[in-house]
């Protein structure tokens, strides 16, 4: 997915809410081993087939760096 369009909506919503969109990056990192416990066991019952959490989340931080 491209989500260069979805920055500044992003970055507006985040404002509203008054958080600092330049800290989301570190928040979800740091939540990363929270993340990864509770993957299977929130999506087992959303899910016949689970994707590996690791490449998921190595493809969601790609999206960090727009």
């Amino acid at each position: 997915m491209d989500t260069r369009y979805h920055k500044p909506e992003f970055e507006r919503k985040a404002k509203n809410k008054k958080h600092d969109p330049d800290l989301f990056e570190a928040k979800v990192l740091a939540k990363e081993k929270n993340l990864k416990q509770g993957w299977e066991k929130k999506l087992s019952n959303q899910m016949h087939e689970i994707p590996d959490f690791d490449d998921v989340f190595r493809r969601a931080k790609r999206n960090f760096k727009l």
